[in-house]
């Protein structure tokens, strides 16, 4: 998160493109490992198969801004919208697929009986 913010700053004074997509790679990063990996086990829970892919999926996305970074040139027009748009906008994404896919596999998985069964095992 400090990396986040550091970038933040400078984009905050220069207002690149690089330092924005730099930015909102080192959020996404920060804030899924904390959504999808920290916070589940939080409760003594175990991390389940949506939180996996939801984080999988945040972690393929920062990759694809930080490496996107590096082709980046020039100024952002509205630079005071900018960081803080971009990352709230991909944390929406992640959480509503995490949410359908928890959803989907809760609906997939659940059978009637399936834990009383003693021949479930």
């Amino acid at each position: 998160m400090l990396v986040a913010v550091l970038t933040g700053v400078r984009f905050s004074v220069d207002s690149s493109r690089m330092d924005l997509l730099l930015c909102a790679g080192f959020s996404v990063a920060a804030i899924s490992i904390f959504a999808f990996e920290i916070a589940p086990t939080l409760g003594g829970s175990a991390i389940g198969k949506p939180e996996t892919w939801a984080s999988l999926i945040a972690r393929i996305i920062s990759a694809v801004l930080i490496t996107g970074a590096a082709f980046a040139r020039g100024q952002v027009r509205k630079p005071d919208r900018g960081a803080a748009d971009d990352t709230r906008r991909l944390f929406a994404r992640a959480t509503r697929y995490l949410e359908r896919a928890h959803a989907r596999s809760s609906r997939r998985w659940a059978t009637p009986g399936a834990r009383t069964d003693p021949s479930y095992r």
